[in-house]
């Protein structure tokens, strides 16, 4: 029963992404944004299910399996961050993409000023390719974990199954199918983690028994705060600017480059935030009762607990959604990684207008094989490969779109070396391990906008000096 739910939940949603194959126009406009023809809802449900990822099923769940109930301040910062970053920024994205004529969130970026910046476009289409090549490995390793429990199948079976059905659905109906095929997984997602966040919590005994059992296991699981060495307050604000970049992660702005009017950019927020919240709430709830349920032991993998207590808890058949749902939740963000970097490829790195359309699809086989590999190859916590990647593209493009959208010129070495700078800083953060005294977004934002202020001071003193040497009349 287990097996059979989970092939109909996901024949279904391969069957709505072949559908979309009949709305489709053959043109690069159409493969990368859909011609900018969303509805608001749809924008809204496509980006949530998008950045939810099988980061919640698997690394957010197991974060709160870890932490306990102090990781609410990793939902916080994230949340009020991304709340703040796309009521901010998502007009102007919307209204400059149109302007502009730009398919690509790298391509966005180096023309918001109204001219091509070269150096930038292919710095940055480099980056996109290379870190979302390595979140989308993240998916299909949450999709592969979460099979091995419930199937006992080899750890690689669910990247092979999960590379296949997006490179189908993907190659026939581009980004149209992977919104509509976002919807439906979301609405899945959210069946299976309610459900599961019912059960558990009703297996306990209700909320005050979870709080009684993980005061019992260990104090620190019902701490506000984190505990750390070092200031939590100054964690937090981390993880606030960690949500902020979400304005640096291009398959999911563009969800919002692509609604059918810079109006209804805001409509398609409210549908955004609406769900994102109660979906994180059901989450942590899920992730407290696992540890309840799960006391830790030995070697346990933390990003196995959700598919663990759904094994315990629940009938075969609901089994077989919770793991449509986290399979939903991979491949939703998958899909999307996949086209932005094929959008990165052929847009920013090849430039090939006159064959755009097949480079394009051809940039998507290139690049899921790429993604295959790495998952395949490559480390498996999918924590680590999100949080790397999602940092170096925040600090990478966040701190350039706010400075172009408060109108503040940026030339465009100046702009390469913010890029660089940010990112080495923030992926230098991160391999030192530093990410646990605060999250690596913090310092590469720092260190990118040290630049534009170091440029900004140099500029205005030598604007100083050469008023003070020009003679006087």
């Amino acid at each position: 029963m287990m097996l059979i739910s989970f092939v109909t939940c996901l024949s279904i949603f391969l069957g709505i992404g072949l559908l979309s194959v009949r709305k489709k126009q053959n043109t690069a406009a159409d493969y990368l944004l859909a011609s900018r023809s969303l509805k608001p809802w749809l924008a809204g449900l496509s980006a949530v299910a998008t950045t939810n990822s099988g980061f919640m099923f698997t690394a957010w769940i197991g974060m709160t399996y870890t932490l306990g109930i102090s990781s609410i301040w990793f939902l916080l910062g994230l949340g009020l961050g991304s709340t703040f970053g796309l009521f901010t920024s998502s007009k102007h994205i919307r209204r400059v993409s149109e302007q502009m004529d730009t398919y690509s969130y790298g391509g966005l970026i180096s023309h918001w000023q109204g001219t091509d910046m070269p150096t930038l476009r292919h710095l940055l289409g480099w980056a996109i390719l290379i870190f979302l090549c390595t979140y989308a490995a993240a998916q299909l390793t949450a999709s592969s974990k979460a099979m091995h429990v419930l199937f006992g199948w080899d750890m690689n079976t669910g990247a092979y199954l999960s590379t296949l059905v997006i490179v189908v659905y993907c190659f026939t109906g581009g980004f149209r199918a992977s919104v509509w095929t976002d919807v439906a997984q979301s609405l899945v997602m959210i069946f299976a983690m309610l459900t599961l966040c019912y059960v558990a919590v009703e297996h306990i005994g209700g909320l005050s028994t979870l709080f009684t059992t993980l005061e019992t296991l260990d104090p620190k699981l019902v701490a506000i705060f984190p505990s750390l060495q070092y200031a939590p307050a100054l964690y937090i604000v981390g993880w606030f600017l960690g949500g902020i970049g979400i304005t640096g992660q291009p398959h999911i702005m563009v969800r919002f480059m692509a609604v059918n009017s810079e109006q209804n950019t805001t409509r398609s927020l409210y549908w955004y935030f609406g769900w994102y919240y109660s979906f994180f709430l059901t989450s942590w709830v899920v992730g407290l009762a696992a540890r309840a349920l799960l006391p830790e032991v030995g070697n346990f993998d933390a990003e196995l607990a959700l598919p663990t207590i759904a094994q315990d808890l629940l009938p075969q058949f609901l089994v077989g959604i919770i793991l449509a749902g986290l399979f939903a939740a991979a491949i939703s963000t998958a899909d999307s990684l996949i086209l932005s970097s094929s959008a990165s490829l052929s847009r920013d790195i090849l430039k090939r207008p006159s064959a755009s359309m097949w480079i394009t699809k051809g940039s998507t086989i290139l690049i899921s094989a790429m993604v295959l590999a790495i998952s395949l190859w490559g480390n498996k916590s999918v924590l680590m490969l999100v949080a790397l990647a999602w940092s170096v593209l925040a600090t990478a493009i966040s701190p350039l779109l706010y400075l172009f959208i408060f109108k503040q010129r940026v030339p465009e070495m100046v702009a390469v070396s913010m890029v660089l700078v940010g990112c080495t800083i923030a992926t230098a953060w991160y391999l030192v391990g530093l990410d646990g005294l605060i999250w690596p977004s913090f310092p590469g934002f720092i260190a990118a906008s040290l630049v534009y202020f170091g440029y900004r001071l140099f500029s205005n003193n030598e604007s100083s000096n050469n008023e003070s040497s020009s003679p006087s009349h």
